[in-house]
């Protein structure tokens, strides 16, 4: 199940339509998962139940309170699960994703970390890659994710690497590219401050 974040509090009305997720500065990531829910076998109180459950499970076995499912709505055709993940390390392991992050010299030394990948800047379009990050400021994070999602970092998006778009507001955006529905044919990388 892909996994969408909201914005800092801001909920519409409707259901959206794309996953989106959003890593606050102190590492929680605050996220809803949409879905198609227009099968007539479905009912959204057994799907509550089964996300309480693995909340429960996976808390437990970490021996804290790690995850909490905040809220499932449903509504024509579309479900939306709203979740809190106590570190990006809790959001990937639960739902079996690529999403780690981290600043630059913690990340870069990452055994999942992807070498050579092309950064394109936000600010005039040029390029580098990730072997090349040393010049950026002791500040600079980076964050890197394997779903298409919409993803909202704290602070000022610097570089995304191919199959991401970055909206005036900040948001990066990385489409479905053809394949499964849940997983990116490669991981996008979000450099940023």
């Amino acid at each position: 199940m892909a996994v969408l974040l909201i914005v800092a509090g801001c909920r519409a009305d409707e259901i959206g339509t794309v996953t989106a997720l959003r890593l606050d500065a102190d590492g929680i990531v605050k996220a809803a998962v949409v879905s198609d829910f227009d099968k007539d076998y479905y009912d959204s109180r057994e799907m509550r139940d089964a996300i309480e459950e693995a909340v429960r499970a996976y808390n437990a076995a970490k021996d804290e309170f790690s995850i909490q499912l905040l809220s499932v709505r449903e509504d024509s055709g579309r479900a939306e699960v709203e979740m809190y993940y106590r570190t990006a390390d809790d959001y990937a392991a639960f739902n079996n994703v690529t999403f780690f992050g981290g600043s630059i010299s913690e990340i870069t030394g990452d055994p999942a970390w992807p070498a050579g990948v092309v950064l394109t800047s936000t600010a005039d379009g040029s390029t580098i890659t990730t072997d090349d990050l040393s010049s950026l400021k002791k500040k600079a994070c980076a964050l890197v994710f394997g779903e298409p999602a919409a993803v909202t970092v704290p602070g000022k998006v610097l570089y995304v690497s191919g199959g991401a778009e970055v909206s005036e507001d900040g948001v990066v955006t990385a489409a479905d590219d053809g394949g499964s529905d849940a997983v990116l044919d490669e991981p996008v990388i979000i450099i940023y401050e």
